[in-house]
């Protein structure tokens, strides 16, 4: 018989602004109880200047962004150009929680020079166990 599995979500859709490549959190996800994590995030990152490409870094965070689960950077096109002015980015990572850090928090953090962060989702499935393969 399959294990439960519970799943802990947290989203939010409206704008955050990112300015001066200030890490900025964008969401929170609170974990209430110890056990072993599968953690799924996403956010779009808005380029709101017309003038210039930028980079932007999102992260995956504990600890109040001490510890780094997953990090991308990417470049995004000028604020004008429709087709290069915004990009989705996922993130994944896995936690294992013991008993002594249950409340335990993930961020889901970006930066940018002059943007916008939308759509968030954190998503972490609780499982039975996290094994290591690799070739």
């Amino acid at each position: 018989m399959p294990a439960d599995n519970r799943v802990f979500i947290a989203t939010r859709a409206d704008d955050v602004d990112l300015l001066d490549f200030r890490d900025t959190v964008i969401l929170r996800l609170r974990f209430p109880e110890q056990g072993n994590f599968v953690m799924l995030g996403k956010v779009v990152i808005t380029n709101i200047d017309d003038s210039a490409d930028q980079n932007a870094t999102v992260r995956l965070t504990t600890l109040d962004g001490e510890t780094e689960l997953d990090r991308a950077e990417i470049r995004i096109g000028k604020g004008n150009d429709s087709d290069n002015g915004a990009q989705s980015v996922s993130l994944q990572a896995t936690l294992s929680l013991p008993a002594d850090t249950a409340n335990e928090i993930v961020d889901l953090r970006c930066s940018t020079s002059k943007g916008h962060a939308r759509f968030a989702s954190l998503f972490a499935v609780q499982v039975g166990d996290l094994k290591k393969a690799g070739v």
